[in-house]
């Protein structure tokens, strides 16, 4: 499995574990991990967000 495909998985597991929350869940990770300076773990968070919102992108605003 390539590095591209153990994020997409890991941003369809978000997904399915976290549901409308998922983004959040994203969100406190990379906020969590600054606090640490992971800058590794940021990376590979930020990769899971991006991905995430392509899985499930936002509504037209309203």
């Amino acid at each position: 499995m390539t590095t591209d495909q153990e994020r997409w998985a890991e941003a369809a597991t978000v997904q399915r574990l976290h549901g409308d929350a998922a983004r959040e869940y994203v969100l406190e990770r990379i906020i969590d991990l600054t606090l640490k300076d992971d800058q590794a773990g940021i990376g590979r968070w930020r990769e899971i967000g991006a991905r995430l919102g392509q899985l499930a992108p936002l509504g037209p605003l309203q």
